[in-house]
């Protein structure tokens, strides 16, 4: 082998050694919401048909399979969605399948502008990908909106549904993004085939009230920062706090556990993942000195080479 080709694949060998030695790219944690289970066969449909013009959003208010989400639970941005239905395309005129974002407002809902912004182009379940992330806040609902233009043939937009025993759904007619609305009318036993993958914002710690507090733990603190609505476990230094409740997006309360004096990292683990060691969430455990008065009452009553004296001292926080 000449030398020139002794080089070419020195290189390619180092490039490749190069590529198996890059770090892995962090993900973002994907929830869906909606249906998940697209396969079952539909009973029904949910849509519009018209020589004209006809606009209807159908939208889940609950799920009855266990685990299925009919709202986002936190902040992210949505990357594919699939639906299981039909449009037509007669004459000049077509059908067409948009996923909306509903969010509560007042006992009404608002179209979220800007929505996402492409409509479908595989009604088999298969992912329809937006092109752009599309965000979404917590608390937020997904719908499936029907668009027909008829241009003077009879057109049609739906998405299939099955049947579910006391399954909610609320209905609404023409509609834009931007738009605040109360449903038309509020249907019920099915579910529509749809959902949408949602990847979830990783959560933020930005202060601590207090900042510090007793060794002996048992001191209410409270979190704030972003991305917090579904948070499931705050840990103090590794050890987990009890008595957690997520307040808002924005708010964790949570109970601090027993530790050693000294500052600790203070996190928040949420669907989204866990939120990173920041200078905004060190909490200060502070020694009481109680362990140490009964550690010196104690040598006093037994004299020093009480064994006893330590074990009792050491049930006491610092």
């Amino acid at each position: 082998m000449s030398h020139v080709l002794r080089a070419f694949w020195g290189l390619v060998v180092l490039a490749l050694l190069s590529t198996l030695a890059l770090p892995a790219a962090a993900s973002a944690a994907t929830v869906t919401v909606g249906r998940q289970n697209l396969s079952t066969a539909p009973d029904d449909n949910l849509g519009c048909s018209s020589t004209i013009f006809c606009v209807q959003t159908v939208s889940p208010t609950a799920l009855t399979t266990p685990g299925d989400r009919f709202v986002v639970p936190d902040d992210g941005v949505i990357v594919r969605w699939r639906v299981v239905g039909f449009v037509t395309h007669k004459g000049a005129g077509h059908g067409s399948d948009w996923l909306k974002v509903l969010r509560p407002s007042g006992g009404q809902f608002l179209f979220v502008s800007p929505t996402v912004d492409s409509a479908a182009d595989k009604y088999d379940g298969t992912p329809n990908i937006p092109l752009h992330p599309a965000a979404v806040s917590a608390g937020d609902f997904l719908g499936l909106q029907a668009f027909v233009d008829g241009g003077g043939e009879e057109n049609s937009a739906a998405v299939y549904a099955v049947h579910a025993t006391g399954a909610p759904y609320n209905l609404f007619g023409p509609v834009t993004a931007g738009d605040v609305a109360s449903p038309t009318s509020v249907g019920h036993d099915l579910e529509p085939l749809f959902n949408a993958d949602v990847a979830l914002d990783p959560p933020v710690v930005s202060a601590l009230s207090p900042g510090s507090g007793s060794t002996a733990g048992g001191e209410a603190v409270t979190i704030t920062g972003d991305h917090l609505a579904d948070a499931s476990e705050v840990k103090f230094g590794g050890l987990e706090a009890t008595s957690v409740s997520a307040i808002s997006n924005s708010t964790v309360t949570a109970v601090t556990p027993r530790s050693a004096a000294g500052t600790v990292d203070v996190t928040v683990k949420t669907l989204g993942g866990t939120s990173a060691a920041s200078a905004a969430g060190r909490f200060t455990y502070v020694a009481t000195g109680q362990r140490a008065a009964a550690l010196k009452k104690c040598k006093k009553k037994y004299g020093k080479a009480r064994k006893k004296c330590k074990r009792k001292a050491n049930l006491l926080p610092e």
